[in-house]
């Protein structure tokens, strides 16, 4: 129940972030991080329930993490969606490998998210009248 679950969730989310290549594309930037968030809880959601059937405990591959820039969310984009791919057809076979890849998928929406929040507050400082 919880491997079809975490597969309707992987398969949501890749939807979901093709959706917003488009919107990058198109240069909608509201409609690209909806699709973002959306994503990026569908594979929160994917990751959760992959965690609950874990007997792994070697988790040294979570310090991989990479930065992401604004230049760089197309390659986070496409990145992530390999990774959900990649741990759909492993959900059956390998769970663990499955979280693996779901969490990794994870960290590179997550660090879109916190790159999209730090450009809004710099234009928003950016656009607030100095006071003299």
């Amino acid at each position: 129940m919880a491997l079809d679950e975490a597969r309707k969730s992987i398969i949501t989310a890749i939807d979901l972030i093709e959706r917003a290549m488009d919107a990058q594309i198109s240069n909608a930037r509201d409609e690209f991080e909806l699709q973002v968030w959306k994503a990026s809880s569908e594979t929160e959601f994917a990751t959760f329930l992959l965690s609950r059937l874990r007997t792994g405990k070697d988790e040294a591959w979570k310090k991989e993490v990479a930065k992401i820039e604004r230049a760089g969310f197309g390659p986070a984009l496409t990145a992530a969606q390999d990774l959900l791919r990649e741990a759909e057809e492993s959900l059956t076979s390998d769970p663990e490998a499955a979280y693996e890849k779901t969490w990794k998928a994870r960290g590179h929406l997550l660090a879109i998210q916190e790159a999209m929040e730090k450009e809004k507050a710099a234009e928003l400082r950016a656009s607030r009248p100095k006071i003299p």
